[in-house]
Parts: C-alpha cells; sequence; structure tokens
C-alpha cells in the first residue's frame, strides 16, 4: 500500500510541476496522523529526444501513526536541471529509456537510414516513463521518395532522399534523412561474349547480357545496326545474313547499354581459287585434258563457269574438261560464284603433223637408163602423218611415181622433190647413168 500512495503522489507532483501550480493538501481518513518530511530521490523525465529533466523535490507527507501509511503531501522546495541522454548499448544510462529504433537513435546528428524500394519499416518510439513526450504526427517532404502514415509507418517508393520528421504534442521535433535505394537497379550492363565476336553463316550465336549490381531485374533491348548483316532478336540470339560487320545493342530500361561488334564471315564463301596445272600446258590433238579446281579454304563451296579464249584452238565444258580442235594456244579460265578466279595456258598441238622431211638416201642418188631407185622419205617428228607427193624436174631425164620410185630414162641429172601435206618439202639430186 506505501508504494501505491508514493507513487500517486509522484504523479501528483509531476502534475503540479508540469501544469506550473501546487498539489492540494489530503485530509487523513485516520484519527492518529502527524507530518513527515521526506526528501525524494530525484526524478527523471524525457524532454523531448534530447534530453532529461531531472527534478529533485523535498516532500512532506501525512503518516498515519496507527497504520504507518503515508498519504496526501505538498511539495516543497524544488531545483530543475537538464540532462542529455547518454546511451549505452541504446539504453539511456539515467532513465533506462530504450532506443526502439533508428529514428530516436540518429535524431540528433539528423541521421540517415537505407531503405530499398518497396520495402517498409515502422517508426516505434518508446518513452521512459508517463510523462514522457506523446507523437502527435509524423510527416514526409517528398512523399514521391518516401510515405509516412499517421503510426510512423515509413513505405520506400522511389530512389532519392526524404525528410521524416516526428513531432510531439510538446512541439519538439525530430528528423530523420530516409535514403531510398533500388537494389534491382542496374548500374551498367556487359555482355559475356566481350567486345568482338565472329559468327559464320548458317549458324547462330546466343549472347547474354550481365547485370551490375547481380541483383539487378530490369528489361533488355536488343538492336543490330545492320540487320542485312545480321539480326537479334528479343532474347539476344543473333542470326547472321550475310557477310560483314554488324553491332548488337543491348539496352537497360534506365538506358545503360552494352555493344559487340559482330563479324558475319562465310565458311563456304571462297577467298581464293587455283587449278591443278599451271604455267603453259601442252596438249596433243585428238587428246583431252581434265582440270580441277582448288578452292580456298577447304569448306568453299560454290559453282564455277569454265570458258575459253579461243574455241577454235581448244573447248572447255561445264566440267573443266578441255578438248582441242586444232594447233594454238588458248586461255582456260574458271571462275567462281563471287569471281575469284584461275588461268592457264594450253598449247595444242598436233603429234601427226610434220615440221619436216629429208631423203633417207642422202642429197644426191644415181640410176642407170631403165632402172628403179625406191627413194624414202623422213617426216619429222616420227609420229608424222601426211600425205606426200613426188615430182621430176626433168621427167625426160627420170620419172617418179607417186611412191617415190625413181626410173631412169635417159644419160642427164634432174631433181626429184617429196612435199607433205602442209607444204614442208625436200629435194633430191637425181643422176642417170648408162
Amino acid at each position: 500500500m506505501n508504494r501505491t500512495i508514493r507513487t500517486l503522489l509522484c504523479a501528483l507532483m509531476i502534475a503540479a510541476l508540469l501544469a506550473g501550480g501546487v498539489a492540494a493538501t489530503a485530509e487523513c481518513a485516520h484519527t492518529n496522523k502527524k507530518q513527515v518530511t521526506v526528501t525524494q530521490p530525484p526524478v527523471y523525465t524525457s524532454e523531448a529526444a534530447f534530453g532529461h529533466r531531472k527534478t529533485v523535490d523535498t516532500m512532506i507527507y501525512w503518516e498515519c501513526t496507527a497504520c504507518g501509511e503515508r498519504f496526501s503531501g505538498v511539495p516543497g522546495e524544488s531545483t530543475t536541471t537538464v540532462e542529455p541522454h547518454t546511451l549505452v548499448n541504446n539504453r539511456c544510462d539515467i532513465c533506462g529509456y530504450v532506443i526502439a529504433d533508428q529514428v530516436l537513435s540518429k535524431v540528433k546528428n539528423n541521421g540517415t537510414i537505407t531503405m530499398n524500394v518497396g520495402e517498409q519499416r515502422q517508426l516505434q518510439p518508446v518513452f521512459a516513463s508517463s510523462q514522457g513526450w506523446v507523437v502527435s504526427g509524423y510527416k514526409t517532404n517528398k512523399a514521391k521518395v518516401a510515405t509516412v502514415t499517421a503510426t510512423g509507418l515509413v513505405t520506400a517508393i522511389a530512389e532519392g532522399k526524404a525528410k521524416i520528421t516526428v513531432t510531439c504534442t510538446n512541439k519538439k521535433k525530430a528528423t530523420l534523412t530516409v535514403k531510398v535505394v533500388d537494389p534491382y537497379k542496374a548500374k551498367g550492363v556487359s555482355i559475356a561474349q566481350g567486345k568482338k565476336a565472329t559468327l559464320s553463316m548458317g549458324q547462330t550465336l546466343q549472347l547474354v547480357a550481365q547485370l551490375n549490381p547481380i541483383t539487378a531485374r530490369t528489361t533488355l533491348t536488343w538492336t543490330s545496326n545492320k540487320p542485312k548483316v545480321a539480326t537479334v532478336s528479343a532474347t539476344g540470339l543473333v542470326t547472321p545474313v550475310s557477310e560483314g560487320k554488324a553491332k548488337i545493342t543491348v539496352r537497360t530500361a534506365n538506358k545503360k547499354k552494352a555493344t559487340i561488334t559482330i563479324k558475319v564471315v562465310d565458311p563456304y564463301k571462297p577467298v581464293g581459287i587455283a587449278l591443278n596445272q599451271s604455267g603453259v600446258v601442252t596438249l596433243l590433238m585428238g587428246q583431252t585434258l581434265p582440270l580441277a579446281a582448288i578452292l580456298s579454304p577447304d569448306t568453299a563451296r560454290t559453282t564455277l563457269t569454265w570458258t575459253s579464249s579461243k574455241t577454235r584452238v581448244a573447248t572447255v565444258d561445264a566440267n573443266g574438261l578441255v578438248t582441242p580442235v586444232a594447233e594454238g594456244t588458248a586461255k582456260i579460265t574458271v571462275r567462281t560464284a563471287n569471281r575469284k578466279k584461275a588461268t592457264v595456258k594450253v598449247k595444242v598441238v598436233d603429234p601427226y603433223k610434220a615440221t619436216g622431211v629429208s631423203f633417207a638416201q642422202g642429197s644426191t642418188v644415181t640410176v642407170k637408163v631403165g632402172a628403179t631407185l625406191p627413194l624414202t622419205a623422213v617426216l619429222a617428228p616420227a609420229t608424222a602423218r601426211t600425205t606426200l607427193t613426188w615430182t621430176c624436174k626433168k621427167p625426160g631425164i627420170a620419172a617418179v611415181d607417186a611412191n617415190g620410185v625413181v626410173t631412169g630414162v635417159t644419160v642427164g641429172t634432174t631433181k626429184v622433190t617429196v612435199r607433205t601435206a602442209n607444204g614442208k618439202k625436200a629435194t633430191v639430186k637425181v643422176v642417170v647413168t648408162p
């Protein structure tokens, strides 16, 4: 019961101090009573968020001599001082007041707390005693960044900074800066494949965008600056269209971007061509010459076109087979679809054509009148084939037939000539004796 009376008296005293008045004296219901003067221990009450009010009172109590209960009383002399909070592990060493949220622990320095977009945090001031301050309201200076309800529930809306102010019934205020960050906001983007890549026709390349930080979430937009060279899908899949270079760019919703240069090559496109024959090739009449094209690189694929510069000398078919027509020189050329080419010279020769003729018997022969002498013509080259024409300059001295047989007619000297079909000739001196 004594504790109850003391609590009541303390409350009456504090109420009187706060109101600036003096508590009324209560009559004791007991018949036996006496006055007792007691100096109370210091009483601490919160003064906003900045300190404590310390009150030391000398109290006069009525005390029942029968039961010892104290009741009623009036405040006597008192002194008042203000002391600041001294926090140990978020607890005041004077009143035991516990800091419930950062808004209280940071209030002196107008501190800052960080919240993620979408996060909520409840500010819950806890006071040291019933004489502590009472919150009358909260407000924010930037509702687009962070909002606060009448009960102190803070909601992070968008990136930025907002000041949350708490006001007490005694007009005391405290301010906290709330920094709102977006943990899903992309600060940068890169492409896993790097800055450059080579892509062959017929293949595809899946590009991978890497966001910074790794927690970032955003929509991505992929574009190609040369869709005639390479296209890119909404998911970053690159498809080559034709040879060349194209820049593929990925952009985040907040305009961060990264670019990769794609070089499109055609593995089937010839970069060069050669023939299995080079220089000057000799081709005999009656023979054929199969030419073969060698493409570079080995993977090259193309259509080939074969041509002859002199079809009257040699022709070439679609497969590179050369056929001689007549003696002479012709250029055989092969071309790829992309205009790469190779050329070889073909010299057509007739192995049966006589390049010369002579007599096996030498330059002079002797035959008697009435006798015969077969002459032998020697063709060059040995493979030559031709018709021969025989004539005698003085048929009255000697005669020669179509086979080159000379007959002595009368004594004298004459000349016998043999000619090939292409005009080559040889002459022999014939002496006819008796």
